[in-house]
């Protein structure tokens, strides 16, 4: 089968179309809808993920974005349980792991690479990043 490579501009409207998928997710998840999530994962990778035969939308159109974190300073010396970007809700369901929801206390801005491997949470046994 024939290489079929897209103009930039079919790309660049693929990626905003991805936007306005990843907005109305958002939306759909803070109204309550949990299962969501799985959609907003799978866009995700649409725009980010690459292998090695794959290129990412993001690097095709060569965007240099910058992501804003609003995540706490991770330090892997502290020696107790670190939850940086998630919290415990516990009810009559069990217990899940949510959003951190209080005010953050600083905002970095990163790039790609460095905002896709933050860390969630370390519990000093194993930690996970954003992108698992």
């Amino acid at each position: 089968m024939a290489k079929y490579n897209r103009r930039y501009m079919e790309i660049e409207e693929n990626w905003e179309n991805q936007i306005v998928f990843l907005k109305t997710s958002i939306k759909t998840f803070d109204d309550g809808n949990i299962n969501e999530a799985i959609r907003l994962a799978q866009t995700l990778r649409v725009m980010f993920h690459e292998t090695n035969k794959s290129k990412s939308i993001y690097n095709l159109l060569n965007y240099k974005l910058y992501f804003k974190s609003l995540s706490d300073l991770y330090l892997p010396t502290n020696f107790v349980s670190t939850w940086i970007l998630l919290a415990v809700q516990s009810d009559n369901e069990g217990v899940r792991f949510i959003p951190n929801f209080d005010p953050p206390k600083r905002m970095f801005y990163y790039d790609f690479e460095d905002w896709w491997n933050q860390v969630i949470f370390d519990d000093k046994r194993m930690y996970f990043l954003e992108k698992t």
